[in-house]
């Protein structure tokens, strides 16, 4: 791989690809490229889809890692892998809890800073009537960590 040295940053090296034009950084041994930006939760009826854009300069083949951890587990415990995906989707329904959700690329051998948001799907899932589309009331709560919802349709 032709690369240009770019300038040294702090201990780290900083090279660019004369072919790609990506910048890497080697840190701690590893090399970094841009991480996942603009990262966001849908949520509608609890059907949560996290999704996010690539870094304008990062071209190629990228492979995109989600996990997740509830905010309520130690800061010891590991996060678990959602899904492994090629696409700038990953389907998150799986988190029922408040939790951070993070997502990282990966090109060839390099890969990015985890990028990570906090997500609470009790407060932040839209819910929509199943005919109308329309937001209506929702009451929350668990019961033998299962989800109860209560609601009632707003009538027009």
């Amino acid at each position: 791989m032709d690369q240009d040295r770019d300038s040294p940053g702090l201990g780290n090296d900083v090279y660019k690809n004369s072919q790609t034009g990506i910048r890497s950084e080697l840190v701690r041994g590893f090399w970094k490229i841009p991480a996942p930006i603009n990262v966001m939760m849908d949520s509608f009826n609890f059907k949560n889809i996290l999704r996010w854009n690539r870094p304008a300069n990062l071209r190629g083949d990228v492979i995109y890692t989600v996990e997740y951890k509830m905010d309520t587990i130690s800061a010891t415990t590991n996060f678990k892998t959602i899904c492994v995906t090629r696409e700038q989707q990953c389907d998150s329904s799986a988190i029922t809890y408040k939790s951070y959700v993070r997502v990282k690329a990966q090109l060839n051998s390099s890969q990015s800073e985890w990028t990570t948001i906090h997500f609470d799907p009790f407060s932040e899932s839209k819910m929509l009537h199943a005919y109308h589309h329309r937001p209506f009331f929702r009451y929350f709560s668990t019961y033998n960590t299962k989800i109860v919802v209560t609601y009632s349709v707003q009538s027009t």
